[in-house]
């Protein structure tokens, strides 16, 4: 009866009433089971961000489209101006970015920078917090971000522009960002093609030290996908898309007796060629990636001192195939999955007239990997949902993860969700072999080869009542990876190395309420991390133990305005220790946003933001401040969209 009941809500919701919370708690998500459900029946927790959130939160990419959500923190990617996701104490590495089900940048030479992802074709975006291995590999130990795109079913096209101005930038303006969104449709073909480009200046961070701590960016990239709509619910794309980053830094270098001024220089491509077919209970897809990422380094004054170039490439081909059988009170899910990377990593230094040139990484891995769930429900109250994911690597070899959760509709208004299980994770290309050069920062970190698999036991329990949600988590992490100073490497910079740490315990809890008073809808959310280090009972590094957010979001009532939404934010980030051995800590620091999107009309809107009012900065020159680098900054976001 349950079932039936859903299957019929997803028939006739788009033609329910109902307000914000309402219409959010109707969405129909696939990434907490890879199967069609509700916010609200779903037994695993996920969070979701609506094109209207997208919309009224004048966001230009996935970074500030979720900041807001609870129990999300972004750390800022030192000297690239980005964000990567911290999720329940679990960084970027142990979060799998994926776009329509497929990863983005798993090989991990672009890392994760969210603040990177374009955002105009982006019809909702779905958070699982949690382990999430079972269904998505050894990636999603610390959840999934799912970026689910546009499907339009007439022709549009849509210009957007949007202007940010730091506010004590001596450049003017500090970024700004073109987008254009268009589509095509012949029967039953469709085209959509998303184009952006983005343009930032660099950054120095104040008092002026004539280094620059951000650098400037020119970054473009091309979206294009063909769909075919064989019937209503089934579909096939076929997309490929580029993928063009270049920065350029210049710093002042200390040697001793001279100031040396150098500069480094990034350039990284990216092209992706894929088809997918979904429907009839199957999902299939193939996609296969080249990316390059070249990084110079180069003195400005004098051929005397060593320049460097590394340069970076790697080759991506992914095949994952699922399928859905449904039965009166079971739907059970399986895939399987092959993949290959092949990455090759050269160092070429030059000195005077002399240029030397040596590989440092020439490797391949394969990977096999299979998962079958059961989705059971019980009794219209129960849902049971049990998992095995078997995977093999041509490095670590076979590792079997089980997981478990259940869901128990206590009343109408109160329910409770609970999950336990392993997962696991290998190593990332980029921590086992790639060599990141900060020197303009001081610091260095080198990949290591001999890292070992991370395996973590995983718990999460939460109680949602009406408009209030408790939720508790766990994790006990054998050979949790992260980075460690060597102190045996001596080349003027500080060189960290990644390596395992034997033994950790992350644990937390949270709370959050959203409740809409009249016209005011009202957020707000803290959440509580504890984390320990087994062998030295140290705090683990870049992980604050207090999040806290409040966010108020209401209509007005604007002449000549057809609608208009205004939207205040507050968002804490308690103290944190940048590296526990030292003793050095990071102190909490509060941000306040503020948002006014105003729609002229069908075709016409543009909305005004200002980020960081409270004007909270980093003191430069200090590497243990993990306050964010830029100040206050205003934003202007004008769209046209004729049809």
């Amino acid at each position: 009866m349950k079932k039936i009941l859903r299957i019929a809500l997803l028939l006739y919701s788009d033609i329910l009433l109902a307000d914000d919370k309402s219409v959010l708690l109707d969405t129909l998500v696939v990434t907490g089971t890879k199967t069609e459900k509700t916010v609200a029946d779903s037994p695993v927790a996920v969070n979701v961000v609506t094109k209207k959130d997208i919309l009224a939160s004048n966001a230009t990419s996935v970074a500030e489209a979720i900041e807001a959500l609870p129990g999300l923190r972004l750390k800022e990617i030192h000297g690239q101006g980005g964000d990567e996701l911290v999720m329940q104490g679990m960084t970027g590495n142990h979060i799998l970015v994926l776009k329509d089900g497929a990863p983005i940048h798993n090989f991990g030479i672009s890392g994760s920078n969210l603040s990177r992802i374009n955002i105009n074709d982006v019809q909702r975006i779905e958070i699982v917090p949690g382990n999430a291995s079972v269904l998505y590999g050894s990636s999603a130990m610390g959840g999934v971000v799912n970026i689910i795109t546009n499907t339009p079913k007439e022709e549009w096209l849509s210009l957007t522009t949007t202007i940010k101005q730091n506010q004590d930038d001596k450049y003017t303006p500090s970024e700004s960002v073109f987008q254009v969104d268009n589509g095509l449709k012949l029967d039953n073909w469709t085209l959509a093609s998303q184009w952006q480009f983005r343009n930032r200046q660099p950054y120095d961070t104040p008092p002026t030290d004539n280094s620059e701590d951000i650098a400037q960016l020119i970054a473009a990239d091309v979206n294009e996908k063909l769909t075919y709509r064989h019937t209503k619910k089934t579909y096939s794309d076929l997309w490929f898309s580029l993928v063009r980053e270049d920065t350029d830094r210049e710093y002042d270098e200390q040697t001793p007796g001279s100031v040396l001024r150098e500069t480094q220089q990034r350039n990284y491509r990216s092209q992706e060629l894929g088809y997918r077919y979904k429907g009839h209970s199957w999902d299939l897809s193939l996609k296969s990636n080249a990316a390059k990422l070249t990084s110079d380094t180069d003195n400005l004054k004098t051929s005397n001192y060593l320049d460097e170039r590394r340069q970076t490439n790697s080759d991506n081909v992914l095949l994952q195939a699922n399928k859905t059988f449904s039965t009166e009170n079971h739907d059970i899910t399986s895939g399987v999955s092959f993949s290959q990377i092949d990455i090759e990593q050269t160092l070429t230094e030059t000195q005077l007239s002399a240029t030397t040139a040596k590989t440092e990484v020439n490797d391949t891995i394969k990977g096999t990997e299979f998962f079958i769930q059961d989705d059971w429900y019980v009794t219209d109250e129960l849902e049971l949902v049990s998992g095995i994911r078997t995977q093999w690597d041509s490095g670590f070899g076979q590792q079997t993860v089980p997981n478990i959760a259940v869901r128990w509709d206590v009343s109408p208004d109160l329910f409770i969700r609970s999950s336990a299980g392993l997962g696991y994770r290998v190593p990332n290309i980029k921590e086992r072999y790639y060599r990141f050069d900060h020197s303009s920062s001081g610091y260095e970190v080198i990949g290591n080869p001999d890292l070992e698999p991370e395996v973590a036991k995983s718990l999460n329990v939460e109680l949602s009542y009406k408009d209030l949600t408790v939720q508790t988590f766990y994790k006990d992490i054998t050979n949790l990876i992260d980075t460690s100073l060597d102190e045996s490497i001596e080349n003027g910079l500080d060189t960290y190395l990644y390596s395992n740490i034997n033994s950790a315990l992350i644990y937390g809890a949270s709370i959050g309420i959203s409740h809409k008073i009249n016209k005011v809808q009202l957020s707000a959310n803290y959440q509580w991390t504890k984390t320990k280090d087994q062998d030295t009972g140290l705090q683990l590094d870049h992980r604050p133990t207090h999040i806290a957010s409040l966010k108020l979001k209401r209509p007005v009532s604007l002449p000549h305005i057809k609608s208009s939404n205004v939207s205040l934010s507050a968002r804490y980030t308690g103290e944190q220790f940048y590296d526990a051995k030292k003793n050095e800590k990071s102190q909490g620091y509060l941000l306040l946003n503020a948002n006014l999107s105003m729609h002229f009309n069908d075709q016409w809107s543009v909305s005004f933001s200002g980020k960081n009012l409270s004007d909270v900065k980093n003191e430069s020159g200090i590497d243990y401040d993990l306050r964010p680098m830029i100040g206050r900054q205003w934003m202007l976001t004008l769209s046209y969209t004729p049809y």
